[in-house]
């Protein structure tokens, strides 16, 4: 009987040994899989949960606050200046609202009356890298010089820090960047309300972005608009006002 017991216990060990090496090697898998970052919709106006949330939360990345909430988020992603912020930046001073701006170095170079603007009236500004290179194409060590570029020249600029929440490029990550990221001091912000407001060229109607952005809101909705749409310009301000009336509250990034 002691050689059937010595077979189980090696039969054992080497089951557990390929659990591990199967472990190990989706951790890798994970870690340099390229994502591209986007949440569906249900019927409601509650987003389908991301399949990875949890280990979003392992790397100090957030898509929506808490659900029991009645605030909301506004973010605008700036790359570059198209004569709609400040149009954006009165409608958010009419209502006392604050709101984050996650700008690049274009944009920082090209409209720093608007940085200051932002920054006089109390908004926050994020890290959207300097260059918004494609991060399917670069490595850790040129993300972090290129988050780096960005901060040092924002604080030239301003004399001020960049608020420590960063924003990828359209929204690519693996799990290294996002750990490089943490490790750096930021924290990831994605969103869970969007809409394709990007393209200047073919800009949503008035009324379809309206009915589109007020059927999705949700409590802790953190919002994604660009600050280049001109139709994100026209609707902003009956969007807050109807917004306001069901009983949200608009506030900056606490992560």
């Amino acid at each position: 009987m002691k050689w059937y017991k010595k077979i189980n216990y090696l039969l054992f060990v080497v089951s557990l040994l390929l659990s591990v090496l199967v472990y190990f090697k989706q951790e890798n898998i994970e870690a340099v899989c390229v994502n591209s970052w986007g949440l569906s919709f249900k019927a409601s106006n509650e987003p389908n949960e991301p399949l990875d949330k949890n280990i979003l939360k392992r790397y100090n990345a957030y898509y929506r606050g808490e659900k029991t909430s009645n605030r909301l988020y506004l973010t605008f992603d700036c790359g570059y200046e198209a004569g709609y912020t400040n149009r954006i930046l009165d409608i958010l001073y009419r209502y006392n609202i604050k709101a984050t701006f996650f700008i690049v170095g274009h944009y920082l170079n090209s409209a720093e009356l608007l940085v200051r603007r932002m920054l006089n009236e109390g908004h926050q500004i994020g890290n959207h890298t300097y260059h918004h290179p494609d991060l399917n194409n670069i490595d850790l060590k040129q993300l972090e010089e290129d988050i780096k570029l960005m901060e040092d020249r924002f604080y030239e600029i301003t004399n001020r820090q960049l608020t420590r929440y960063y924003r990828p490029p359209q929204g690519v990550y693996t799990l290294d960047q996002l750990e490089k990221v943490s490790l750096l001091g930021y924290k990831t912000i994605f969103w869970s309300l969007a809409y394709m407001d990007y393209d200047k060229n073919n800009q949503p109607s008035y009324q379809s972005a309206l009915n589109l952005l007020n059927s999705r809101t949700h409590n802790g909705a953190i919002i994604l608009l660009h600050n280049t749409s001109k139709t994100n310009s026209e609707i902003l301000d009956e969007y807050i006002r109807y917004q306001l009336n069901l009983g949200y509250k608009f506030s900056l990034l606490d992560f």
